[in-house]
């Protein structure tokens, strides 16, 4: 068991999603809705093997807590060991779309599609990416840099993300991952023909 930092992160829609039905063993998880509650609480690991992907294809998306030195808590919300670039960013629909390519090991398209994206600080390109929950710290830093006024703050969080090649913060309304394509060029940016695999929506 893991315990779980929480507060004061509210998620809602929330799916966890494994591969399509391709052998006897696979295992449904349905939707399920989470709400304010406790500081702390007990959950199990969840990990996702995708199908035709090799050891580096697995994906990871229950919430882990991480404890930092100076007594901080950072949730973990997504973890994949595959490479991400940043892909596109739309100003119409103020999407950030991140796409991991097929490789030796992942036959498939990978992508992470923030929505209603505010302010961003990325590098280009992210090795065995992890998304956090932001410190207090970093949530306040993102939301002075997108100067939103305050009543509208409520409406986005700030995501933290992790890697071997470096990080970075968005401050968006809602995460999916997306698995579908063989080709990165001709995809959409959008779910459309794809397996939307885990969705998270943030509010404050």
């Amino acid at each position: 068991m893991i315990t779980t930092f929480v507060a004061p992160l509210i998620v809602t829609d929330t799916y966890y999603a494994p591969a399509g039905n391709t052998s006897g063993s696979d295992t449904r998880l349905l939707p399920r809705r989470t709400g304010p509650g406790p500081k702390t609480q007990s959950t199990k690991h969840v990990s996702l093997r995708m199908p035709g992907s090799g050891s580096s294809g697995i994906e990871e998306v229950a919430p882990l807590a991480i404890h930092a030195n100076d007594g901080s808590s950072s949730a973990i919300l997504f973890r994949s060991q595959r490479t991400f670039t940043v892909w596109r960013y739309g100003v119409g629909h103020s999407q950030l779309l991140l796409r991991a390519v097929p490789d030796s090991g992942n036959t498939l398209c990978l992508d992470l599609l923030f929505e209603g994206v505010r302010a961003m600080q990325l590098v280009t390109h992210y090795k065995t990416l992890e998304l956090h929950t932001a410190s207090d710290s970093e949530s306040q830093q993102m939301l002075e840099f997108s100067e939103l006024s305050p009543p509208w703050r409520e409406r986005y969080r700030v995501v933290s993300l992790h890697s071997r090649s470096g990080s970075g913060l968005v401050l968006c309304s809602r995460i999916s991952a997306l698995r579908g394509g063989e080709d990165p060029v001709g995809l959409p940016e959008g779910p459309e023909g794809r397996e939307v695999i885990w969705s998270m929506r943030l509010q404050s």
